[in-house]
């Protein structure tokens, strides 16, 4: 029966990582299965103990998505968008709790690890064949597989870039495989080959996404990572600057700025066009309509500042016809949504179980340094959704119930 969660658990965490916002009904079909054989072995198995601090994260995220969706309805917001965040914050954390509940039953941090190494190399294969496609003039997959997987690629001048769905995932992949890599862990150096292919996969999708955020986070992760631990544990932030494997880290940087200098001479890409889309990082032209966003959304901040608009609430600029409450700044929005009294209540259960589920993992004594880079990983693509809505489906939901999952988990002990 272990045997069979362990598959279903591979199957559908890669399914997950390597194809976000695709082939939903496949997902559904996987899950079932899934989730009866946890409710089974959690039944059956009498020393499967049910961990209620964890569960506690489940219903207080439910039940401030339900309050606040209330707010929203009494406020008169749409109908259709309450709907919407039930189905994302409510139904969504109801599946998400069956599916931790039963990650504590097998090593979880190997499996996860696992799948996200070859999701990596999926995610690059993808990438590399919607490039050909494009600059052959060729069809290699066929047009719905094309079309679940979101494909947006283009290379004009001083610009390469790919609006598939899955680059949201490197977001969190990326600096967890990269970190895996350069620092001394038990899993690099069972998988060093798998590793090292995955991490060069990630550089190649990462610069093939034309994200300038997410390039520049696959080259200072490292670096994070030593400040992060450094915050936490001084002592530990010290000794970790002494693991880094320098010699590998310097070889995985060199080869993408290879790569990439190769790819703009052989497109003889435009210099100046390059120059200004890098630089245009920090211009503020650049970022207008962000700009825009923001002080609509601090307007309605400043109309209802403690209980906030309700979830599905609209500002004056409206982003998009389709979904109108949707906005690129995600912290704002949460809270323009449910005001002061909302936001804080939200951001105290997220750091509230993100600091449990740190002090816990200094009791392992198995699998820790690969569990920290899963919460390093964390608070990386929590800091790249401020300026995108990155949490807003099921496939990046989930990244949130690693918290409650390593606060409780005594396995690795």
């Amino acid at each position: 029966m272990h045997n069979s969660l362990s598959k279903l658990y591979a199957v559908v965490l890669f399914m997950i990582v390597a194809f976000p916002k695709s082939f939903l009904i496949v997902k559904l079909l996987l899950l079932l299965p899934l989730i009866i054989i946890i409710i089974i072995i959690t039944l059956l198995n009498n020393n499967t103990c049910i961990k209620w601090k964890s569960l506690a994260f489940y219903f207080a995220f439910i039940s401030l998505s339900l309050i606040w969706n209330f707010i929203g309805q009494m406020y008169g917001n749409s109908s259709l968008a309450a709907i919407g965040f039930i189905r994302l914050y409510v139904a969504f954390f109801i599946i998400y709790m069956f599916l931790f509940i039963g990650l504590e039953e097998i090593d979880y941090v190997k499996l996860f690890l696992t799948v996200v190494c070859y999701s990596s190399l999926v995610i690059c294969a993808v990438n590399i064949v919607f490039f050909i496609q494009m600059f052959m003039g060729i069809d290699i997959l066929p047009l719905f597989i094309a079309d679940q997987l979101g494909v947006g690629v283009d290379a004009n001048a001083g610009d390469l870039r790919s609006g598939l769905n899955n680059v949201t995932t490197l977001f969190f992949i990326s600096p967890i495989l990269l970190c895996l890599l350069v620092f001394d862990n038990v899993f690099a150096n069972e998988k060093k080959t798998l590793l090292f292919i995955a991490v060069f996969c990630c550089f190649v999708s990462s610069i093939a996404s034309g994200r300038r955020t997410l390039i520049l986070l696959m080259f200072i992760s490292p670096m994070l990572f030593i400040l992060f631990r450094s915050f936490f544990d001084s002592i530990r932030g010290r000794i970790i600057i002494f693991n880094i494997k320098l010699r590998l880290l310097v070889f995985i940087y060199a080869l993408p700025i290879f790569l990439f200098v190769f790819l703009f001479i052989y497109f003889k890409f435009d210099v100046t066009a390059l120059q200004e889309r890098l630089f245009a990082l920090t211009d503020a032209s650049s970022q207008n309509e962000r700009i825009t966003q923001f002080y609509a959304l601090l307007e309605g901040v400043y109309e209802r500042p403690f209980l906030g608009h309700g979830l599905g609430s609209v500002s004056s600029v409206i982003r998009s016809v389709e979904s109108p409450w949707s906005y690129e700044l995600f912290y704002m929005k949460v809270l323009f949504d449910g005001g002061i009294v909302g936001f804080t209540l939200l951001f105290s259960l997220v750091f509230y179980y993100f600091n449990s589920a740190y002090k816990n993992l200094r009791k392992f004594n198995h699998a820790k340094t690969e569990a920290y880079i899963i919460l390093f990983g964390i608070l990386m693509f929590s800091a790249a959704s401020a300026t995108n809505p990155y949490f807003s489906g099921f496939d990046t939901l989930y990244i949130l119930c690693f918290l409650p999952l390593l606060s409780v988990s005594t396995r690795y002990r």
